[in-house]
């Protein structure tokens, strides 16, 4: 199960300045990176309670559902935030999939304090909801995106939707974006807060019912004002393009990773982007015999970026694919510094990348669905786990551990699962 998927009908203890939080942190040359101001810890142990387990496991299911989290984020005071949905395939009393969003708030601990549920299905009409990112917000709540079915008995339409929780969790707004008839597919897979207060969206526009021989599809990037509603939005068209991956920049603009799909073969693509969503230069990277993928991309402690996903070599006579997890580091203009892949060294297995962030020694932790992996700043291995669970998301947490969440598979479902780990990868056994 992929989370950065296309669904097709049915398929920030202590802070350095809390009223960045929510943002992403860019840091300046010299400073310890991370991805947003939650990180930036005068002292991990002054931040670190004796009374919070330095690791643990908490695992959520149900034998009806498949659930999953696609994005984890630690709070100010040491909690963190989920981005959770569940959904079940069509059965005999219903001909339509039904699936819900969750945003949840739990303590250092893992401990429930708050839930809020999206969706609804009754007789025949419903709205589903998927959860794809979650980011604290500069008022102690939260903001999530993601994507939105409506279903009538005529038919469905998919949009992007975007929700603003208050500290406890009550909805302040929650808007639907885009999407009108049976043939528009919008999506947002990212959100950021930006320093006004406002947020910038990415995800896909698509009107052309998926069909990759037509030019109306790209990626989309939303500017909302902190009421929600739209300032502005763009599209950078392509066939089939898409935008998994935004942040704002240290010169008030943004990064975008995805996919672009020109010519019947998915490449990564990197946007750099003005204030105004007015492209500044954008890059493909793949070679040709490979698809690729962009999960994920951060503005390192240089001015540069890096960015992770996946690339893919198709071995024709064998009919299978490899899988490897692919990460680049950019300079500022979005030229290679280095580029480097790990894993699938058996025919047809496969590795991804889900995300990237650059940790506080200039290194990077990336969470590669079962498997773990720390990198030193010129991208050479420290250390890697494997894992029972799929892993989407990672952050690395004011003790210097790491918060994750992902999914793992039982006989009868997939189970909504994530972790504190302590600082080499590890759960407390």
């Amino acid at each position: 199960m992929n989370t950065k998927r296309i669904i097709l009908l049915g398929l920030a203890g202590l802070v350095t300045n809390l009223t960045n939080c929510g943002k992403d942190y860019i840091p300046q040359n010299g400073e310890p990176a991370s991805d947003d101001t939650s990180q930036q810890v005068t002292n991990s142990a002054d931040a670190y309670s004796p009374l919070e387990k330095k690791c643990w496991r908490q695992v959520e299911g149900n034998d009806d559902y498949d659930e999953q989290i696609d994005s984890v984020r630690q709070t100010p005071e040491g909690g963190y935030l989920l981005a959770e949905s569940d959904w079940r395939v069509p059965d005999q009393t219903s001909e339509l999939s039904t699936s819900h969003a969750w945003v949840k708030k739990v303590d250092s601990n893992g401990e429930l304090e708050w839930d809020t549920f999206f969706g609804y299905y009754i007789n025949g009409k419903g709205t589903d909801y998927f959860a794809h990112e979650v980011r604290p917000t500069m008022d102690g709540g939260a903001v999530v995106c993601g994507e939105r079915f409506f279903y009538t008995s005529d038919g469905s339409t998919m949009s992007g939707w975007t929700a603003k929780l208050n500290k406890e969790g009550g909805v302040e707004w929650n808007n639907k974006i885009g999407g009108s008839g049976d043939c528009d597919f919008y999506d947002l897979y990212s959100i950021e807060q930006t320093k006004e207060g406002g947020y910038i969206a990415a995800g896909m526009s698509d009107t052309s019912c998926f069909d990759v021989n037509t030019p109306e599809s790209g990626m989309w990037i939303v500017k909302l004002f902190a009421s929600g509603e739209i300032s502005w939005d763009v599209v950078l068209p392509d066939q089939y393009g898409r935008a998994d991956s935004i942040k704002p920049t240290n010169d008030g603009g943004y990064i975008v990773a995805g996919i672009n799909a020109g010519n019947a073969q998915f490449v990564g693509h990197v946007a750099k982007l003005d204030s105004t969503g007015g492209s500044i230069w954008e890059k493909n990277y793949c070679t040709t015999d490979k698809s690729c993928w962009i999960n994920s991309i951060q503005q390192t402690n240089d001015g540069g970026y890096v960015a992770a996903g996946v690339s893919s070599l198709l071995n024709q006579e064998k009919d299978n694919i490899n899988d490897k997890v692919w990460i680049l580091k950019l300079d500022k203009s979005g030229d290679v510094e280095w580029e480097k892949k790990y894993g699938a060294s058996i025919e047809g297995e496969s590795n991804r990348a889900e995300e990237i962030q650059q940790t506080t020694d200039l290194g990077y932790i990336v969470a590669a669905g079962d498997w773990i992996l720390k990198l030193n700043p010129e991208g050479e291995v420290q250390w890697d786990n494997s894992l029972t669970e799929y892993l989407n998301s990672i952050q690395q947490t004011f003790d210097g551990g790491y918060i994750t969440g992902g999914y793992i598979s039982n006989s009868s479902s997939d189970d909504a699962v994530f972790m504190k780990l302590d600082q080499n990868g590890k759960t407390c056994d």
